[in-house]
């Protein structure tokens, strides 16, 4: 996994963009994942842990997980926002 705190240290450091290779500096050990059928509040509060933006949705095979997409927090606002806009509707 790849993110901002893995590539902020070496960002600005004119020349590094073209030698530093993402598997060298990216997490490998304690990624906070999702699996697919987890619920949407396990997700919300995986992404609270370290205020994520998104979430790697996985997949256990063979004792291996396997990436199946990635899960963004305004996935989430959007479809709670969907299910509050059907429930008005509902309640109309």
């Amino acid at each position: 996994m790849l993110s901002l705190d893995n590539i902020r240290e070496i960002i600005f450091e004119e020349g590094l963009e073209d030698i530093v290779v993402a598997g060298e500096i990216c997490t490998r050990d304690k990624i906070i994942y999702v699996k697919e059928d987890d619920t949407l509040l396990t997700a919300t509060e995986r992404l609270g842990i370290k205020d994520l933006g998104a979430l790697p949705v996985v997949k256990e095979q063979d004792g291996k997980l396997i990436l199946r997409g990635l899960l963004r927090r305004g996935d989430i606002i959007m479809q709670y926002n969907k299910t509050v806009a059907s429930m008005r509707v509902k309640d109309a």
